[in-house]
């Protein structure tokens, strides 16, 4: 059902959640949404068309200046501002080392408990949602869980509310039953809004993102972190919003070296021969 001025598509029990969060701040309360799930699958896609429909039904304003993939530049605009629909998009934490994780999730717990009163409408992507810390779980109102279910095609989701996402929460941080086919509110699809935000303005925030992260953090390039390692260098190899000398010096190596990574790391063999497989 067409919700907003905008030609897109929102299961009828999510907007009930997004109106519930509405009249949670008629009460003076704030909301977070977790939404989780791997790379790809649509979580940013899922969010934005969310927030875009609290803002159109509450008259407020949603556009790139709402994403944040910075917690420090977060923390200021939450602290500053009232009633705001904030996205924290994880960018690609992921493939970080857990000391970092930790650090970000830290930052988090910060931003929540300093705007508490602040009524704004919190969205979190991030790639899954047992590696949250619990206080970040426990302050949030529901889970949205995206997912392909071919390994190709984005557009389907599970919702947890609350009580259903707190015992999946035990489940998989507890028990390491990593499973979200139980438990669940309700399921649905979801499609891709557009002209939302300033895509290309997005792609670029976020690929200099990554480019901070990896500056600030270089795992091993041996042992145990030589996959997070390759992982953060196929990441600067793709980032295309920037130049080749751009990117060179915002990680501290040289050009060719970032050609090389382009080159072994994203070009496939000359023997390499695509198959499609099943998850």
């Amino acid at each position: 059902m067409k919700y907003t001025d905008k030609e897109y598509y929102i299961d009828d029990f999510l907007v009930e959640k997004m109106d519930l969060a509405i009249e949670r701040y008629n009460y003076n309360r704030d909301s977070l949404f977790i939404c989780d799930g791997s790379e790809g699958d649509g979580k940013s896609t899922m969010t934005f068309g969310l927030a875009y429909y609290i803002a159109w039904k509450m008259g407020k304003t949603f556009n790139i200046n709402n994403v944040f993939f910075d917690v420090e530049e977060m923390m200021k605009f939450a602290s500053k501002n009232e009633g705001q629909i904030i996205i924290w998009d994880e960018a690609c934490t992921m493939g970080m080392a857990t000391s970092w994780q930790n650090r970000i999730q830290q930052k988090l717990i910060k931003v929540l408990m300093m705007t508490r009163k602040k009524k704004h409408f919190f969205f979190f992507n991030i790639p899954k949602f047992r590696k949250l810390n619990e206080y970040i779980v426990d302050r949030s109102v529901g889970l949205i869980h995206v997912y392909s279910p071919d390994m190709i095609r984005q557009g389907s989701f599970v919702y947890f509310k609350k009580d259903q996402k707190d015992y999946l929460y035990e489940m998989q941080k507890e028990r390491g039953k990593k499973t979200y086919k139980i438990g669940w509110s309700f399921r649905g699809k979801f499609s891709n809004p557009k002209d939302l935000i300033d895509e290309v303005e997005y792609d670029k925030r976020k690929d200099q993102a990554i480019l901070d992260i990896f500056k600030d953090e270089k795992p091993a390039k041996d042992g145990m972190y030589k996959e997070k390692f390759d992982e953060f260098r196929r990441r600067i190899a793709k980032c295309d919003n920037y130049t080749l000398k751009e990117r060179a010096s915002l990680v501290g190596v040289s050009e060719k070296t970032i050609s090389k990574w382009k080159t072994t790391l994203l070009e496939p063999p000359v023997d390499f021969k695509p198959t499609l497989g099943t998850a």
